[in-house]
């Protein structure tokens, strides 16, 4: 249960865990609703990219790949481990009657004597980073996806261009032995634009599958916690509390974070499909 309203500034921080947590368990169970989409998705991912020399461009999509999800991962590892320094502090500078939890919380039993509050905060810190791979494996795949589907779209564009050099050079040949050669190849390189294309087509239409009401609830969560956690962060510093300022900070840069990766991942694709044109 989250702590009663006789300290604003608790409950806040009660709630923006609460719909932090919540949000999370909404998004492990529409996954865990698709997850036979997913599993088809990552099988692609692991057919697409099994060959022994990657396209340059290619490797600059996995490259791009991997520093966002670097980017991803640190911010969500360090806005974790800032939450353990009031804990300590808590902990060794306090009374056994002030000790705080790892998530602002009260249980109908007294759970600050040991090794009751010891078991407690492990069992939090466990839920803890359970909830933050969770998060993290649903944002990282979204990245994954989307650049994977970019990989697939530079392919198609690739595709594209070879056929209209091929369309350019049918034009200068006058053999009709060529002709039938380059009208083979023709067909052969419009054929593989449209198989490229319907591939393309159905990695968008699952990832859509999988992820619109993902997208849905995260933005809308992510606006609450983002106002929840911004009272917070005002009075923290009208508090000149450090440890809450730095806490909370952190808490709302990831909250932009998730809303930003949602954001990005749908303009970076019309971005991409724009240039096709």
């Amino acid at each position: 249960a989250i702590v009663s309203s006789e300290n604003p500034v608790m409950l806040m921080d009660g709630l923006s865990d609460l719909f932090a947590q919540t949000i999370i368990l909404i998004k492990i169970f529409i996954m865990w609703k698709n997850k036979r989409l997913i599993d088809g998705l990552l099988k692609d991912i692991l057919k697409d990219w099994k060959i022994r020399k990657l396209p340059k461009e290619w490797q600059s999509i996995a490259r791009t790949c991997l520093l966002f999800c670097s980017i991803i991962i640190a911010m969500y590892a360090i806005a974790t481990t800032v939450y353990f320094p009031d804990l300590v502090l808590s902990y060794f500078g306090q009374s056994k009657e002030h000790r705080k939890l790892f998530f602002a919380s009260k249980y109908p039993f007294d759970y600050h004597p040991s090794p009751i509050y010891e078991v407690l905060v492990l069992v939090q810190i466990i839920q803890c980073l359970l909830i933050v791979s969770a998060d993290l494996v649903s944002q990282t795949l979204l990245a994954a996806l989307i650049l994977h589907t970019s990989a697939h779209m530079a392919l198609f564009k690739d595709h594209l261009r070879k056929y209209t050099d091929s369309i350019v050079l049918s034009r200068k040949i006058n053999n009709g032995k060529q002709i039938d050669d380059k009208r083979d190849r023709f067909t052969f390189l419009l054929k593989r634009i449209v198989k490229q294309h319907m591939k393309i087509l159905d990695i968008v239409d699952r990832i859509d599958a999988v992820y619109s009401y993902v997208s849905l609830f995260q933005i809308l969560f992510s606006n609450v916690i983002i106002c929840v956690t911004g009272y917070v962060l005002i009075t923290a510093v009208n508090l000149t509390n450090m440890l809450y300022l730095i806490k909370f900070t952190m808490f709302i840069l990831v909250m932009f974070l998730q809303a930003f990766t949602f954001c990005f991942a749908g303009q970076y694709l019309q971005n991409k499909a724009e240039l096709l044109v």
